[in-house]
């Protein structure tokens, strides 16, 4: 029996989300004992990779673009798996019955400002085509089930099944001279709400920097523009896409992780923050709150006041940091891919 993954995003060179997603679910997928199961990993060849794993198909298409729709449907057609799982939520026109996918959120629901004409078409019509099609389907929390539920009553069935993501809990060397950095991991768009995060930054301003790390998205000019209108610009660091290594050790040596997102399906960083032992502040909104339970602090993600007064107590607050930092560091520990992979093999599996 064979489980076919579309695999392309877990071998591009800067993975954000998604990606890792993928990543960390195969190489776990590897580790499990699947006697008479075989994993087919689908990949777009239109990047330079060099991972050497076996059962990899490389699927050569001459367009740029439609790969999914085009070049991994003639494949369902010729030479197709008894189960297809879609990491992410755009599934080729033509699949097996038994189509998995794992719909992350529905921020294009709740925020379409954020998001190009072109992108919301996109997006309502691969959630719509999801729900009618798939056989399963999985997401990363509980908000992002109701969440469908909630904006399509009529397609949700009760085939949706929620494994949370998992985190990779590696202990880093803390560098006490770094302490003054506040940092943000995720992209630098609308909906991760970065231009009210200047503004806090601007109210609490007092020894400290800001950096931002993560690639740019829709809506990075109004970002850079209130980065550049700000009095404390100099204190300001974008670092855009880092190795995965490299963001840990920022992460480590933190004074805070902030996330002021206003919308999220899950929410990796804030967890990644826990399992590296820095205290998290982010916005009071249902994923962050599931995810992060009582190990970190809320904030009115629509308020740079409240945002900034939030910071300053996670930073000066000693009792505060140390209960928060060992919350965290326990919360993080219920959460592992392997967990996450297992959980998400038994779905994949019992269509076998």
């Amino acid at each position: 029996m064979i489980i076919g993954i579309e695999a392309t995003k877990a071998f591009e060179r800067e993975k954000t989300g998604v990606g890792w997603y993928t990543y960390y679910l195969i190489e776990e997928f590897r580790k499990i004992e699947r006697e008479g199961v075989k994993l087919r990993l689908y990949v777009n060849p239109y990047s330079n990779i060099k991972y050497q794993i076996s059962n990899i198909k490389f699927l050569k298409w001459p367009l740029k673009y439609f790969w999914t729709q085009g070049r991994l449907s003639l494949e369902m057609i010729a030479n197709p798996p008894d189960v297809l799982f879609i990491p992410a939520h755009l599934p080729p026109l033509i699949h097996p019955k038994k189509l998995v996918v794992t719909i992350h959120d529905l921020a294009f629901k709740q925020y379409p400002e954020v998001y190009s004409k072109k992108e919301l078409r996109l997006q309502e019509w691969g959630i719509q085509r999801v729900l009618r099609k798939a056989w399963r389907i999985i997401t990363p929390s509980e908000f992002t089930k109701s969440e469908i539920q909630k904006y399509y009553p009529r397609l949700a069935k009760n085939n949706i099944f929620v494994v949370p993501h998992g985190v990779e809990l590696k202990t880093q060397n803390h560098n006490v001279k770094l302490k003054t950095n506040i940092v943000y991991i995720g992209r630098l768009e609308a909906k991760k709400n970065i231009v009210n995060l200047i503004k806090s930054f601007n109210i609490l301003k007092k020894n400290y920097s800001l950096i931002l790390i993560g690639p740019q998205g829709y809506g990075y000019r109004q970002i850079k523009k209130e980065i550049l209108a700000s009095p404390y610009k100099n204190y300001i660091q974008e670092l855009g896409w880092l190795p995965h290594e490299e963001v840990a050790k920022h992460l480590a040596n933190a004074r805070l992780f902030v996330f002021p997102s206003l919308y999220e399906g899950f929410g990796l960083p804030l967890l990644e923050s826990f399992a590296a032992g820095t205290p998290a502040v982010c916005s009071d909104i249902p994923a962050l709150k599931e995810v992060g339970g009582d190990c970190a602090l809320y904030f009115n993600p629509r308020d740079p006041e409240d945002m900034a007064e939030k910071m300053r107590a996670m930073i000066q607050n000693s009792a505060l940091r140390s209960e928060s930092i060992e919350r965290g560091k326990t919360h993080a520990k219920l959460f592992s891919w392997q967990r996450t992979a297992e959980k998400t093999f038994v779905i994949l599996k019992e269509g076998l």
